[in-house]
C-alpha cells in the first residue's frame, strides 16, 4: 500500500515525532486553493495524498478551497487568506506579482504543455490546428495556462502564414461544453483524463494537443505559489507539504493503475475510460524542481499586456524561492 510505502520516508522528512504515550499529534492547519475545476492528473495530486493519508501522517489538515484557473486562484488564496495555491497559470502570477502580490513561485506543476486538449463536435470537419484558421477557440479565464497556450497556439498559425484563430474566454467545463454543442465557439478546452470518456463515444474528438504550440516544450505553464506571510511564518510546513506532493507524483508513476482508479472515482467515470496518462504526461512534467522557460513566459505576458515591463534576473529571484522543493528534497 502506498501508505506503508511511503510512511518511513514521509516520518524522517517531515520530523513528525510522537509525543508521550496516550498523547495526539499536534495538528499543523493550512489552506490549500486548487484551481481547474476538475481535477487533473497534476492538480489532483494534493487531493491523491490526502486519500491515502499523507497529510494526516504528517500532522497536517488540510482544508481545499476551489478556484476556476487562472487569476481567480490568486484572488482566493488572497482574499481568504489561504496559503498555498496549486494549478495557477504561469501569465496570472506574473500579472499578480507587477501589481505587487504577496506571492511566490515555488514549485514546479505543469511542464510543457502535454495535458492540454482542444476538443471539437464529434462530426467537426476540424482535425487539427490548421483547419482552426478564422476558428474560435475556448480558454478558461484570463492568465490560465489554457491561455497561455492559446496564445501560442495562435502565433503558431500566423508563423505558418495562416489566419489567426480567435480566443474566447468560457470559464469552466460545463459552460466549455454548453458553448460547443451550442455553436459558440468551434473549440472547448480539457486537460487529461476530464471528458476523455466523451472523446470514447464519439461525442466529441481531440483536435488540438498543447504540445501543437511551438516553443512551448519545457516551459512551466502551471506552478505551486505561496502566500509569502504563509512562507514567512511556516517555511517548515511549506516544506513538508510540497515533501507529500513529490511523494505522491513519484507514487503516482510508480502505480498508474491505483492512482488512476482514485482519480477515475473523483470524476465518476469508468477505469475502463481512463486514458494511459502516465504515458501521455511523462514524470518530469509534473516534477517540482523542473520550473523552466520564465524567460518565454515573461515574453508572453509581456507581449499579451499582462505585464507592462520585463523583468530582470533580480526580478525573477524574487519572485521564484525555489528553496523549498530543494529542502523537500532532502
Amino acid at each position: 500500500m502506498f501508505k506503508k510505502m511511503t510512511s518511513t520516508i514521509l516520518a524522517a522528512a517531515t520530523g513528525i515525532t510522537l509525543a508521550m504515550a496516550g498523547s495526539a499529534f499536534a495538528v499543523d492547519k493550512v489552506k490549500i486553493v486548487v484551481g481547474g475545476g476538475a481535477p487533473f492528473w497534476d492538480t489532483n495530486m494534493i487531493a491523491l495524498a490526502i486519500k491515502n493519508g499523507l497529510f494526516a501522517d504528517a500532522g497536517i489538515e488540510p482544508e481545499l478551497l476551489s478556484a476556476r484557473g487562472g487569476g481567480d486562484i490568486l484572488r482566493v488564496l488572497l482574499a481568504s487568506e489561504a496559503d498555498l495555491a496549486a494549478g495557477v497559470g504561469v501569465l496570472s502570477i506574473l500579472a499578480a506579482n507587477e501589481a505587487g502580490a504577496p506571492i511566490k513561485i515555488i514549485g514546479n506543476e505543469m511542464n510543457t504543455p502535454y495535458d492540454l486538449r482542444w476538443y471539437v463536435k464529434g462530426d467537426s470537419p476540424i482535425n487539427s490546428l490548421k483547419d482552426m484558421a478564422g476558428k474560435t477557440l475556448a480558454y478558461s479565464s484570463p492568465g490560465s495556462s489554457t491561455n497561455m497556450v492559446g496564445l501560442s497556439l495562435r502565433q503558431t498559425l500566423i508563423d505558418d502564414g495562416l489566419e489567426p484563430l480567435e480566443l474566447v474566454s468560457t470559464g469552466g467545463f460545463s459552460d466549455t461544453m454548453t458553448a460547443i454543442l451550442s455553436g459558440q465557439v468551434d473549440a472547448g478546452f480539457t486537460a487529461l483524463p476530464f471528458l476523455h470518456d466523451k472523446v470514447l463515444k464519439g461525442e466529441i474528438k481531440y483536435a488540438i494537443a498543447g504540445s501543437d504550440a511551438k516553443g512551448f516544450n519545457g516551459v512551466t505553464t502551471r506552478a505551486y505559489v505561496a502566500n509569502q506571510k504563509f512562507l514567512d511564518e511556516r517555511r517548515d510546513l511549506a516544506v513538508k507539504i510540497m515533501n507529500i506532493v513529490q511523494t505522491t507524483i513519484d507514487w503516482a508513476y510508480a502505480n498508474p493503475e491505483e492512482a488512476k482508479g482514485l482519480l477515475a472515482a473523483g470524476l465518476k467515470i469508468d477505469m475502463a475510460n481512463m486514458p494511459a496518462i502516465e504515458n501521455e504526461i511523462p514524470p518530469a512534467a509534473l516534477n517540482l524542481s523542473n520550473l523552466g522557460g520564465m524567460d518565454k513566459s515573461v515574453a508572453t505576458a509581456l507581449e499579451h499586456d499582462f505585464i507592462s515591463k520585463d523583468l530582470t534576473g533580480d526580478d525573477l529571484a524574487a519572485l521564484i524561492d525555489m528553496s523549498v522543493v530543494a529542502d523537500a528534497s532532502k
